[in-house]
């Protein structure tokens, strides 16, 4: 199956193949929940404030790395 999702240059975030529930970006790692967007990781040199101004959705227990 490989990636599903836009990815790349559109931002739209990249789905790993059997989690369909999580996205990668290239600010972090975001699950999709029942509350809705919760930050698991960030990348290096990202803080969680960064991941929220890139986004309109609401991101919840933001985790830092």
């Amino acid at each position: 199956m490989g990636e599903v999702g836009a990815g790349g240059s559109t931002g739209s975030p990249t789905l790993t193949e059997g989690v369909r529930d999580r996205g990668l970006t290239a600010l972090g790692v975001l699950d999709v929940t029942e509350r809705g967007l919760v930050l698991r990781e960030t990348a290096p040199g990202v803080d969680p404030g960064d991941v929220r101004r890139a986004t309109a959705a609401d991101i919840h227990d933001c985790e830092t790395t």
